[in-house]
């Protein structure tokens, strides 16, 4: 999959395709389930929700109380109580499978003032990782929220990331690969650059036995 059209050329030209190719694209906006969140805001009702979480790849049954639906960056996002966390979160809508308006009604709840510009809640993070980039590489964040990015000199950025499980930490460093110049890395797996180091090698070698022929 081709995650940014900034790529498309170059990987039109490294794979030969025919220069009038056509794409279809599907951005997956998940509406479907707008009514259902937007019905539950009004009377401040339960809804019963699929939810599959990119941080952790899991999906996963919750029960969350809707304070709030807005959309960013082509996005709807709902922040909302969650019952199972016992704590406030932030759904992205195109990844709810399923949405049920339920019966029971939530108590009131104060709502903070959304963040400017932030889609990204770090809340239940498991760790966090801030690293260097060349600016020209940034299009391998595409699909990755991030915490913060900042411009440095020679055309680089400084990029943190919260880690929200194992799997969303194996899929960052493996798509950096070298292009990154780990600075701070503190996670449940250990610290600093080795220790991200050895959770990426540990991640291709199971990806590569996966591709390995079977001894017969």
């Amino acid at each position: 999959m081709i995650r940014s059209p900034r790529r498309w050329p170059s990987c039109a030209a490294r794979w030969d395709w025919p220069a009038k190719t056509r794409f279809a694209v599907s951005l997956g906006s998940g509406t479907e389930h707008l009514a259902a969140l937007r019905d539950a805001l009004e009377p401040r009702r339960l809804v019963e929700i699929d939810y599959y979480s990119h941080g952790r790849d899991e999906q996963r049954r919750r029960v969350i109380e809707p304070l709030r639906l807005w959309a960013a960056q082509g996005q709807w996002y709902v922040d909302a109580w969650c019952r199972a966390a016992e704590a406030r979160r932030r759904f992205r809508v195109d990844r709810i499978v399923s949405a049920t308006v339920l019966d029971e009604l939530a108590p009131t709840r104060t709502l903070d003032p959304p963040a400017s510009g932030a889609v990204f809640n770090a809340a239940g993070a498991e760790s966090s990782i801030v690293f260097e980039l060349a600016d020209d590489d940034r299009w391998l964040l595409d699909s990755t929220p991030l915490e913060s990015i900042d411009p440095l000199d020679h055309g680089r950025v400084r990029v943190k990331v919260a880690i929200g499980g194992r799997a969303f930490l194996e899929r960052l460093l493996l798509r950096l690969g070298d292009r990154a110049t780990i600075l701070t890395f503190d996670s449940p797996e250990g610290t600093g650059a080795n220790a991200a180091a050895a959770v990426r090698s540990a991640a291709a070698r199971r990806v590569l036995q996966c591709y390995a022929t079977p001894k017969r």
